[in-house]
């Protein structure tokens, strides 16, 4: 689900005009634009001709750099501002891409983004990549683990509540397949609450638990 604007770390406006209404103006037509730019899973409206010309076109860089945007961004800036004839500025957008790349590419923010389900478009250099990847990989693991393990407890109660309602109604032959079905489901379960515990108990070691979802598990376990 899209969320506009929410949780967006909008970055400082580099302006020699940053008071009165004319630094207003630069604020609102900014803060407009990274919410476009910003959500790049959203369906989002093509920039305006204000935006393209109050963009801060290293500003933009960064903030994608730091969301691990792909190098194609830029061509659908391009796209966008040219049908006002304004072009964004490319050295300085690819410069701050690069600086925002730097706070990407990190072990920490590997973890995050494929915890998160995010794609990896294979930004990062083969040096910083050696460290981010594998734990982007633990954590699109772990984030495939607890997305596997909440769609079976759903499941589970889904057959308890018919096991429940069986059990008045007396369909023996009915209550005995959802019956088998619980302890097929019970047996996967207990091997993905063992890997969840392996992956997270990994990730805690290397970043603590700031980044985990909180888990409380069928049985009251807390972890």
């Amino acid at each position: 689900m899209c969320q506009f604007g929410r949780g967006l770390g909008l970055p400082a406006i580099r302006s020699a005009d940053s008071s009165g209404f004319g630094g207003a103006l630069m604020l609102r037509f900014f803060t407009g634009l990274l919410i476009v730019v910003g959500l790049g899973g959203c369906a989002a409206p093509p920039l305006t001709e204000d935006q393209c010309t109050a963009a801060n076109w290293y500003d933009v860089g960064v903030y994608d750099g730091k969301k691990g945007v792909p190098p194609g961004k830029l061509q659908r800036y391009d796209n966008q501002c040219g049908n006002f004839d304004i072009a964004p500025d490319d050295a300085e957008y690819q410069r701050g891409r690069k600086d925002g790349l730097v706070s990407y590419c990190t072990a920490e923010q590997g973890f995050v983004a494929g915890y998160k389900g995010q794609a990896y478009y294979q930004v990062c250099s083969p040096e910083a990549e050696k460290t981010f990847y594998p734990q982007y990989v633990l954590g699109s693991e772990l984030n495939r683990v607890e997305n596997r393990i909440f769609s079976l407890e759903s499941d589970l109660r889904l057959i308890d509540n018919d096991l429940s309602r069986y059990d008045r109604s007396s369909k023996w032959e009915d209550r005995r397949y959802r019956s088998w079905q619980r302890e097929h489901l019970y047996s996967r379960l207990h091997w993905l609450y063992a890997e969840e515990f392996r992956l997270r108990s990994q990730a805690t070691s290397l970043f603590g638990q700031t980044h985990l979802r909180p888990r409380i598990s069928r049985f009251g376990s807390f972890y």
